[in-house]
């Protein structure tokens, strides 16, 4: 297939089958991923690269927008290990008219996925225009301790920071992400989860290796009971539901 047809975001990154790997995401409009030493994505001969594009059109006329990427290459004895992106964050999200509003919600890594050997070397925070404060801590369980990772001051919704780490750190077996997003809502309407730059997102992206491939994982306190449900795409039972949900919304 060498012309994509129209397409939602992210699809295809959810299910194996037509699966579309992310490897980065940025907001911002110039920006630079680099992956430590002896580290790289791969690519199969012939492989398509899709960029997918997320803009909103303010004006009263069509405009054309475009977008390139650069990749530099390696040597194959350059390289251990193959890097890969895990998206995470929670559709929990409903934010007053004219109301500050914050989510705290701690995502436990689900037992089939581990990540306890794994080395996570970058973390973007992510949210849409009302966003305000990301925070993201690393902890063994929901209870703590908890280590903080991403807390970028101020944090900029539309230009976050990729926060790197000299020396990578993993998740233990049984815990998971602490993370928090903060948004004041400027608006006259309620505003709640979504894929629209009118709605709002509270969501993170991890680089990290050796891949496991890359993942998008969810958590919600809708499902699950007292612990919510936490679930990683591809790769779970419950992946076409989450699907579903996010298109016709949680």
């Amino acid at each position: 297939q060498t012309t994509p047809p129209p397409c939602q975001p992210f699809t295809g990154a959810l299910n194996s089958p037509g699966m579309i790997a992310p490897i980065a995401i940025t907001q911002k409009a110039d920006d630079q991923i680099f992956l430590p030493d002896r580290v790289a994505y791969t690519f199969a001969p012939h492989q398509m690269v899709k960029l997918e594009m997320h803009y909103l059109n303010a004006t009263d006329d069509a405009e054309d927008v475009s977008a390139t990427v650069d990749f530099f290459t390696a040597k194959p004895s350059d390289i251990d290990h193959e890097a890969s992106i895990l998206f995470t964050g929670s559709p929990d999200i409903m934010i007053p008219k004219m109301q500050p509003a914050s989510l705290h919600q701690f995502f436990t890594v689900p037992s089939y996925l581990d990540l306890s050997q794994a080395k996570i070397f970058a973390i973007t925070g992510h949210t849409h225009a009302l966003g305000t404060d990301v925070n993201i801590r690393v902890a063994p369980s929901k209870t703590g301790p908890m280590t903080e990772v991403y807390r970028p001051n101020p944090f900029s919704w539309s230009e976050p920071e990729t926060k790197t780490f000299d020396q990578p750190f993993s998740i233990p077996v049984g815990g998971g992400l602490d993370f928090e997003c903060k948004w004041n809502n400027t608006t006259s309407e309620d505003v709640k989860f979504g894929e629209s730059a009118t709605e709002e997102m509270c969501f993170f992206w991890a680089y990290y290796y050796p891949s496991q491939g890359s993942k998008v994982c969810i958590h919600t306190q809708q499902y699950g009971g007292v612990n919510g449900l936490n679930a990683c795409c591809p790769g779970d039972s419950l992946c076409g539901l989450i699907e579903q949900q996010l298109e016709n919304g949680f």
